[in-house]
């Protein structure tokens, strides 16, 4: 996914980068089988930063990026949906960060970004519980910004992603990064 993203991103043609799950998911998140299978001079902050690549070209790409979340989007999955700047949720998709759970906590920037979406509070219910919301608490929290039926997921997806790339690239790219400079500002201070 990491080589599609970058690729899409260096190609000019491309305007708008939608990220959406093959089969019944986005994304039920990390392999936990593989959880602390490493080699031996697989250092943690080496495993950590290759981990964290996808989310970091996601969220710096100068295209926007549309992520269409269906049934289950967990972990991993979901902060990679974070790192997305615009997420449409289908209805009965269940979004949650179960990793306290496994005796983790998210390391790919989640919950930074979970914070800036939807508050301190809200952000430590989700990370502290392990459990999941719905799509309509989802939506409610600021995790998303359009709630469809889930068969109009593809379609409203797709539209959207299409109406944007309409738009200017040079404007897209500089609109995105004007937002994004203000958020760090906030964070910093």
């Amino acid at each position: 996914l990491g080589d599609a993203v970058s690729s899409a991103v260096a190609d000019d043609e491309v305007r708008v980068l939608l990220l959406r799950g093959e089969g019944p998911s986005f994304s039920s998140g990390r392999d936990t089988s593989a959880l602390g299978n490493r080699g031996p001079d697989d250092t943690h902050f080496a495993h950590l930063r290759r981990s964290q690549r996808l989310n970091l070209m996601l969220s710096d790409a100068p295209k926007p990026v549309v992520a269409a979340l269906k049934v289950h989007v967990l972990g991993m999955a979901l902060e990679t949906a974070l790192a997305a700047d615009i997420r449409v949720i289908e209805k009965g998709a269940r979004l949650g960060l179960p990793e306290a759970a496994l005796g983790l906590v998210t390391d790919n920037g989640g919950a930074g970004r979970l914070t800036a979406l939807v508050g301190p509070a809200k952000a430590k219910y989700l990370l502290l519980t392990a459990a999941p919301v719905d799509a309509e608490q989802a939506l409610a929290w600021g995790l998303g910004e359009v709630l469809v039926e889930p068969d109009a997921l593809d379609e409203v997806s797709f539209a959207l992603a299409r109406q944007i790339a309409g738009n200017a690239p040079l404007a897209l790219g500089v609109a995105k990064d004007l937002v994004d400079q203000v958020h760090r500002g906030a964070v910093a201070n």
